[in-house]
């Protein structure tokens, strides 16, 4: 009978008693749950350091886990449930009593948040800083505006911020050098590429965007970088962009590896690639033979150096962005048709049903 009573006891560890054997350490060493002390002596670990102890009301061997008191804790409510309330009372004493010693992981509060806050060494902290400026785009001079060194000395306890705006500076030069050393690397394992490129304007001033793109060749994954988001200066003439790509396509050394480079239709893309492409010589003499019945005085600096420009520069071969073209389809060909057939009254309704259409839907995704 005893023995069914022992079977149906429901332990974390089976073994309730213990004998002497040869992988069992014999030392008396305390419990890490100081609760638990005073009514269990241990006798030491065995071979897998899970707690060998002795019960001190009623001499009875108990098996602990080295990460949990479920074993001694469940014993005591089962045979000594009188003294339960004083060993609740030195569990909550001690605030540990039922789970293994360990830090206990929990949020901060703003008080221990402030008062460790900048314990860690300078260099990690003008990381974090560096990093918080290039993520949200904030102005370098951020970190020397009067509000911003009063907060960081109200985090840090009167600390002066590790970092200036000339720090700033010479940091994100050289985030920005390991940058374009990785997409170097990266780039240099790639036999076929395909370059994107755009040129647009905001607030009065012209940026050019490149992106690369390519399908791995293990992985048959499609991958992409952007290479480069420069202002470019002046007027968006044909020569300042097939400059400013061949200086690009040179930076990365993937001049042998591009495909075509795709753009929209604008008339300095198409002439760019026209004059500078690979495959452009009988448009090249064309330009040449139409442009001999002008005759104007230019300079002869001018002439040497746009003989030097054309040539070391050559342009991949050039594609049409499909959706951009088809979008000038819908738009501007399609009005341009609408006044040059104002007698086809056919060709006026559906235009006018279709894109009428368009529009209902377009101002039902704002509306939902």
């Amino acid at each position: 009978v005893n023995l069914n009573l022992k079977m149906t006891e429901p332990e974390s560890i089976e073994s309730t008693s213990y004998e002497d054997n040869d992988d069992t350490t014999h030392q008396c060493i305390e419990l890490p749950w100081p609760a638990f002390n005073k009514f269990f002596k241990c006798k030491g670990t065995d071979s897998k350091g899970n707690y060998i102890t002795t019960c001190v009301l009623c001499r009875k061997s108990i098996k602990s886990s080295k990460t949990t008191s479920y074993n001694l804790k469940t014993h005591f409510e089962r045979k000594h449930s009188s003294k339960m309330n004083e060993l609740k009372t030195l569990i909550e004493m001690d605030g540990n009593g039922t789970k293994m010693l360990k830090p206990k992981e929990t949020q901060l509060t703003l008080k221990d948040s402030i008062n460790n806050f900048g314990n860690f060494g300078n260099v990690s902290t003008n990381s974090v800083l560096i990093d918080w400026i290039i993520d949200g785009m904030h102005p370098i001079s951020e970190v020397e505006r009067p509000s911003f060194i009063r907060l960081w000395q109200t985090l840090t306890k009167n600390k002066k911020p590790p970092i200036t705006i000339k720090t700033v500076n010479k940091q994100i030069l050289n985030k920005y050098q390991e940058m374009d050393t990785k997409i170097i690397l990266e780039l240099s394992k790639v036999s076929n590429i395909c370059i994107a490129a755009d040129l647009w304007s905001a607030f009065t001033r012209s940026y050019l965007g490149v992106s690369c793109h390519w399908i791995d060749e293990d992985t048959l994954i499609r991958k992409n970088l952007a290479l480069a988001c420069k202002r470019v200066r002046g007027s968006h003439t044909f020569n300042i962009l097939a400059e400013e790509l061949h200086n690009i396509f040179m930076k990365f050394k993937i001049q042998n590896k591009i495909t075509c480079v795709v753009t929209d239709n604008g008339s300095n893309f198409i002439k760019a690639f026209r004059v500078y492409g690979i495959n452009d010589d009988e448009d090249d003499e064309n330009i040449n033979e139409e442009s001999t019945d002008e005759i104007e005085a230019v300079m002869l600096t001018d002439i040497l150096d746009d003989i030097d420009i054309t040539g070391r520069i050559v342009l991949p071969p050039h594609r049409r962005c499909a959706s951009h073209t088809l979008n000038l389809l819908a738009s501007k060909d399609a009005l341009k048709s609408l006044e040059k057939t104002a007698h086809n009254t056919v060709y006026r309704k559906v235009y006018r049903s279709f894109f009428g259409k368009c529009q209902y839907l377009w101002n039902k995704t704002h509306q939902s």
